[in-house]
C-alpha cells in the first residue's frame, strides 16, 4: 500500500507536469501565432529542474509520511518515474506527430519541426530531475563525510 501512495504521488506530479507544459505551449501556440521565443525554452528546462528542488525539499516528510526508508523511497521514484516519463511522455509525443493532441499545432513550414517541444520537454522531464537529485546527493555525502568532520 505504501508503494502506491509513492506511485500515485508521482503520476500526480508527472500529470500536472505535463498539463503545465501543454498550458504553456497553448499560450504561445495561441498568442504569439508559433514564434515560441523564449516562453517555450524556459518551461523545457525550468519545469523539470523545479520538480526535481520540491523533491529534494519535500523528500524528509514523504519518506517518514509513508515509513519508508530514504533509500527505498528513492529507488522507487527513480524507477517509476523513468517509466512514467517513457509512457506517458511517448504517448503525448505520439499524439502531437499525429495533431491529436489538446494543442493544436500550427503549420506554417514546409519542413515541419513544429511540436518538436514535446520531445524535448519528454527528454528532459527524464533527465534532470534525476541529474539533480543525484548530484544533490553526492554533495551532500561529500559535505558530511569530509567537510563537516574538519
Amino acid at each position: 500500500m505504501k508503494n502506491l501512495k509513492c506511485i500515485g504521488i508521482i503520476s500526480l506530479i508527472q500529470l500536472m507536469s505535463w498539463m503545465l507544459f501543454s498550458l504553456v505551449d497553448f499560450a504561445t501556440e495561441k498568442y504569439s501565432n508559433g514564434s515560441y521565443g523564449i516562453i517555450i525554452d524556459i518551461a523545457i528546462i525550468l519545469l523539470p529542474i523545479t520538480i526535481a528542488i520540491i523533491y529534494l525539499a519535500k523528500l524528509e516528510k514523504l519518506s517518514s509520511k509513508l515509513q519508508i526508508s530514504k533509500l527505498k523511497f528513492n529507488i522507487i521514484n527513480a524507477i517509476v518515474w523513468i517509466f512514467e516519463t517513457i509512457i506517458v511522455g511517448g504517448y503525448i509525443c505520439y499524439l502531437v506527430n499525429y495533431r491529436k493532441w489538446i494543442v493544436y499545432q500550427n503549420v506554417n513550414q514546409f519542413f515541419d519541426l513544429n511540436g518538436l517541444e514535446y520531445f524535448i520537454f519528454a527528454f528532459m522531464l527524464l533527465i534532470l530531475p534525476i541529474i539533480v537529485v543525484i548530484i544533490t546527493k553526492i554533495v551532500k555525502f561529500i559535505y558530511t563525510k569530509l567537510v563537516y568532520k574538519v
